[in-house]
This record gives structure tokens, C-alpha cells and sequence, in this order.
């Protein structure tokens, strides 16, 4: 297998790599503010430093170029709530970083403590990068040594999580596993953040959302930072049809289709069932054009538009279905018609990221409705 990173994953480096810069920043402002004493000053300012390090060459190892994130077809199997493989992999990125603020997980004074504190950093590294099996075994190190480190267990735990992800459905047993290890980080230390929110996503990825309430609770009293509270927001407000969209972005078709079909029979009016049904009948209908099947292609699209026009007859400011509508219409050649649903499509004001998806399909289409 090749060393390199696949670009969602190198793009993350680069965020992480600019939070730490960000971070060491901030930290020198407070110190200059007298916000922090003089020993934990050089003991965060160290362990920044650490992790910007290895985060750098960590890109330079795996300079990878950068693969169109707008290419046709694979943007909107992804829009909306979407936590897949790389997602879950360079979360680490981000809450790696939240670590080195906390004393919950055995401090940053003395020698041994920062012979831990380095460890981790290698550990946490090496998940960052994919190279699970070597991650899991140096956390393992860290928690023979030390049994109650919340950081090793919760990470440990993370590993295992990250581990189930493939281009099949998640593995229950393995996610199972995960979350015995981030319940055992949480006995450790109840306010751990990175543990908390672990569970929180690992309980969602495994379809427990009955108990993601509890989650949640306990997650919002640990008072989190901002960069863990966005990583766990979409799942705040998990909808029924949220299930089905993961199957989307893991490719399998046919099950997000029988899936919306379970929650269209309970509700027949679920704008958001109804908007990605048709989305998954139209990223079907582009698979059968590929393979010069044009009249399959446009039975699925005819199918994908109709679930469009009931999603907006049920919830009419629905940017989702007036994206996936212009689309359709496109792909159709009915242009004038595409035209019309642009125009309202932007008269909604959607955010950057469903433009940019649109356009991944249509590359003329704010210039169209001029």
C-alpha cells in the first residue's frame, strides 16, 4: 500500500497543522497576559511545538496532491451528515490537539509525565496517519503503564472505532469493543471531553441513538471546546432519515433505498426521506448513464424529480431538494426548467458547501441565473 495520504485526510493535517499554530498564538498571549503561569507555559508551549512538528512532517512524508473534492458524482453522496472512514480517521487531528490543555489525564510536570506526554503524542500521530495497528499497540504500551490514563483508553477506544470503517457497513462487535474502552477513559476521568464525544459518535455510527440523549448531557456538562462541540453537532438533531444517508456514503444503494422506504411508510411527508431517495435513485440514474444505459438513466432521474417535487411540496424552503431538483433537471437536458430551479435554489440563500457541490455538476450555474 502506498505511504501517501488520500487528499481528505492531507487536507486535515493542514487544518490540525494550523490549529497548532493558531494555538501556540493564543497561548503566547496569554502567558504575555498573565493568564498562565511560567512552568505551564513552557510545558504547552513544548507540547505544541511537539505536535505542530510532527504534523508537519507528517505533510511533507505524504504530500499526496490534493484530488478535486468536486468531482462529478461524489460530492452530494456526501452532503449533509457525513461521518465516513476519513471523516472518523482525522478526527484526531482536530481533538489532538485539545489534549495538551488538560490536566484530567496525568498533568505535564516531571520527567515521566512528559515521557507519557510524548508517547501520546506519537500514538495519536500515528492514528492520524492510518497506521492503526501501530497506534493501537503504542497506546496499549501507555496503558499497561498506566491503567487509568483517560487519554490512552479513550484514544485506544478511538482506534478500534476507526478500525470497523471500510467500504462495508460498520462492525458492530468492533464498535462494541471501541466503546468499552471510551467507557473505561470515562470511569477514569467523567469530564474528558475526547471520551465523550467518542462515545457520542461511536453510539450514533452503531445505531444506538436511544441513548445518545444521556450522551449528550454528559458531554455539554464537561463544558467541551468549541472544536469538539462542531464535531459532534450534526448529531445533536439526528433525524430518522440520517441512518439511510450513511448508507450513502458508504455506497450501498439499495440499502439507503430500502431504508428511506421504512421512513417514508411511518411518515410519507419526511421532506428529507423523500429529497434523498431521489438523490440516491439519481446517483444510481449517473451510474446507468456511465454504462450507456440513457433510458434507465433518465426512468431513475424521471423517479429522482418527483421525490424532489413531493420533498418541496412538504417543506418548500428545502435547499437540499432544490439542489438535487436543478440537478436532475440538467442531467435531463430540460435546461430552462434547470434554470428555474437555480434561481430558486439561490434565492434561498444555501450555505458555500451545497453551491460548491452543485456546481461540481453544473460549473455554470451562478452564471446561469444572471
Amino acid at each position: 500500500m502506498s505511504g501517501e495520504l488520500d487528499p481528505d485526510a492531507l487536507a486535515a493535517l493542514e487544518e490540525q497543522r494550523d490549529f497548532l499554530l493558531a494555538s501556540l498564538r493564543d497561548l503566547e498571549a496569554e502567558w504575555e497576559a498573565g493568564d498562565l503561569d511560567d512552568a505551564d507555559h513552557v510545558a504547552l508551549r513544548d507540547d505544541y511545538t511537539a505536535r505542530a512538528a510532527l504534523v508537519l512532517r507528517a505533510i511533507e512524508r505524504h504530500s499526496a496532491v490534493r484530488a478535486s473534492a468536486r468531482e462529478s458524482r461524489s460530492w452530494l453522496r456526501t452532503i449533509g451528515w457525513t461521518v465516513g472512514v476519513v471523516a472518523f480517521a482525522v478526527l484526531v487531528g482536530v481533538v489532538v490537539a485539545q489534549a495538551s490543555g488538560r490536566r484530567g489525564t496525568g498533568g505535564l510536570t516531571g520527567d515521566v509525565r512528559l515521557t507519557t506526554r510524548e508517547r501520546l503524542i506519537e500514538c495519536q500521530q500515528a492514528l492520524a496517519e492510518g497506521a492503526l495497528e501501530e497506534a493501537t499497540d503504542c497506546f496499549d504500551e501507555v496503558i499497561a503503564e498506566d491503567p487509568s490514563n483517560a487519554e490512552a483508553l479513550a484514544y485506544r477506544g478511538w482506534s478500534v472505532a476507526i478500525g470497523s470503517f471500510g467500504e462495508e457497513a460498520p462492525d458492530p462487535a468492533a464498535l462494541d469493543e471501541a466503546l468499552e474502552w471510551i467507557e473505561r477513559a470515562i470511569e477514569a476521568d467523567a469530564t474528558y471531553p475526547d471520551a465523550l464525544a467518542f462515545r457520542i459518535i461511536a453510539l450514533s455510527r452503531a445505531g444506538r441513538d436511544g441513548e445518545l440523549a444521556a450522551a449528550f448531557e454528559a458531554f455539554d456538562a464537561a463544558d467541551p471546546p468549541g472544536e469538539m462541540q462542531q464535531m459532534v453537532a450534526r448529531l445533536r438533531d439526528r433525524t430518522p432519515a440520517m441512518a439511510c444517508r450513511d448508507q450513502i456514503d458508504l455506497g450501498e444503494l439499495i440499502v439507503a433505498l430500502r431504508c428511506f422506504e421504512d421512513v417514508l411508510a411511518d411518515d410519507p411527508t419526511d421532506a428529507e426521506a423523500l429529497a434523498y431517495r431521489g438523490w440516491t435513485l439519481a446517483l444510481t440514474g449517473f451510474g446507468a448513464r456511465d454504462q450507456d444505459r440513457d433510458d434507465l438513466a433518465a426512468e431513475l432521474w424521471g423517479d429522482a424529480l418527483a421525490l424532489q417535487d413531493e420533498a418541496l411540496a412538504s417543506e418548500p424552503d428545502f435547499v437540499d431538494a432544490l439542489a438535487f431538483r436543478a440537478i436532475v433537471l440538467d442531467a435531463m437536458g430540460r435546461t430552462e426548467e434547470a434554470d428555474e430551479a437555480l434561481v430558486a435554489l439561490f434565492a434561498a440563500d444555501p450555505p458555500d458547501v451545497l453551491i460548491d457541490g452543485v456546481e461540481s455538476y453544473i460549473p455554470d450555474a451562478q452564471s446561469r441565473t444572471r
